[in-house]
């Protein structure tokens, strides 16, 4: 089971005043979206950086911290200033690398928002097959 210490929020933004408390209370790692958008190679290195301490990492990758504008897939539609996508196939390439690297989940995927299902599977699909090498 893990504590709040070990997870980090990557790209993150729309947190609430409870969930910035528990954040606060529990001492969880953020690393924001504004953080990843204005350099997007410094705030992966911080992400692999912290990372590194652990012997097993985990990686859940919500889509929502996507902008629907440049990748429309994400469950959240009113997000347009997100990560690009190549932004976070970059993120990914650094942290799957990790030799402690274990697992990756993928949440919040809606084809149906995207106009070409089609195209939007086969780009998600190269963006994971290049995370995992």
């Amino acid at each position: 089971m893990l504590v709040p210490q070990q997870l980090l929020y990557f790209g993150v933004e729309n947190i609430t005043a409870p969930e910035a408390a528990a954040i606060r209370d529990n001492a969880i790692k953020v690393i924001s979206r504004e953080e990843a958008l204005i350099d997007i190679e410094a705030a992966a290195a911080r992400a692999t950086e912290w990372a590194a301490r652990f012997d097993c990492v985990l990686i859940h990758f919500d889509v929502d911290v996507l902008s629907f504008i440049d990748f429309p897939i994400a469950e959240n539609v009113r997000r347009c200033d997100g990560l690009k996508l190549e932004q976070a196939a970059f993120a990914l390439r650094q942290l799957t690398a990790l030799m402690q690297w274990r697992g990756l989940t993928i949440t919040e995927v809606n084809p149906a928002h995207a106009p070409d299902e089609t195209a939007a599977f086969a780009c998600l699909n190269e963006v994971l097959a290049d995370a995992l090498g």
